[in-house]
């Protein structure tokens, strides 16, 4: 009869429950949404093709709009993307898959990004769940064992008579100098006696340019993300001019860091404005048409940020005494 060893038993017990743990309480099962994602091949060489899939799975009636993928494929060269392939299920739920073509020109070890994906669950605020890493390895198109392979000698240059070159770059050179100065002295001259106009304010500047957007067209994609694109540079240069963030240099995950990564980098409520940002990031890369509701709802959020956050200077006279006291 085989000997017991409590020691084995309690590990034993300890890895089971941390499995179990692991499965029914992962991402993947607490979520509204199912992610799956795939690649063809593990390995590739320089130059070849890997296929590169996310799929997602949802219920349409616990959602008020169909989830959205937002593209982060490293450093991967993205050669095709296929329209997403839409299904709807036996069980009453909807699949739809994304598929990428694409490849890498650097040797080494790759970890295409997470999946981000954002969508909104009924009567509630959009929320935004991640994937699953893929890691990818490629290799150089030469043999393991090969050598070093060498360049050839340069042909050796004959001697040449640099005079007529040398004159004909003075003379460019000289040329050159002239119309530069000749331009720098109309400029100051067309300048002259006219009084420099002081740029206008951060909240003024935001106020006029979302109120434009109420004119602009929505119907088509190209459209539509105009419209979004304006709405995000707005933004940015609004944190950029009012807090003095270099948000117009960087992308919404590297601004998302730095406004909630450092405390006190940002006196102010960052949620809804990085919200509608990362709505923007959907409509211009992904090609996404949101509904009228979520347009005017990111409208808002926009607009409430710039209203919230202008200083008392924006004001009226009365309302920036009581705020100044």
């Amino acid at each position: 009869m085989s000997e017991i060893h409590p020691e084995k038993t309690i590990v034993f017990f300890i890895l089971a429950l941390a499995a179990f743990t692991a499965v029914f309480h992962s991402p993947a099962y607490a979520q509204d949404v199912e992610i799956e994602v795939s690649s063809d091949l593990a390995e590739i060489t320089v130059g070849d093709m890997v296929k590169y899939e996310i799929g997602l799975t949802w219920n349409s009636k616990e959602l008020d709009s169909d989830p959205l993928i937002e593209e982060n494929l490293g450093a991967m060269v993205v050669r095709d993307r296929e329209p997403a392939k839409r299904q709807e299920l036996e069980d009453g739920r909807t699949r739809q898959v994304q598929s990428y073509s694409m490849t890498s020109y650097k040797v080494g070890e790759y970890e295409i990004p997470p999946p981000l994906v954002r969508y909104k669950p009924k009567g509630q605020e959009a929320v935004i769940v991640s994937g699953a890493p893929v890691m990818l390895k490629v290799r150089s198109v030469a043999p393991e064992d090969a050598s070093e392979i060498r360049d050839i000698k340069p042909p050796r240059a004959a001697p040449r008579d640099l005079t007529k070159p040398a004159l004909f770059l003075a003379g460019a050179l000289l040329g050159l100098a002239i119309i530069i100065v000749l331009i720098v002295w109309l400029v100051k001259r067309s300048k002259k006696g006219q009084l420099a106009q002081p740029p206008e304010p951060p909240y003024e500047n935001a106020m006029r340019r979302i109120k434009a957007l109420k004119n602009m067209p929505r119907a088509t994609p190209e459209e539509m993300k105009e419209y979004y694109v304006e709405l995000s540079s707005v933004i940015r240069d609004y944190l950029d001019g009012r807090f003095m963030l270099p948000a117009p240099l960087l992308t919404t995950r590297q601004l998302t860091h730095l406004i909630e990564g450092e405390p006190g980098a940002a006196p102010f409520e960052s949620g809804g404005i990085l919200s509608v940002l990362g709505a923007a990031d959907f409509v211009k890369f992904a090609r996404y048409m949101p509904d009228e509701e979520l347009i005017s709802a990111d409208y808002e959020r926009a607009k409430s940020f710039f209203m919230e956050t202008k200083p008392p200077a924006a004001l009226p006279k009365d309302q920036a005494k009581e705020t100044a006291s």
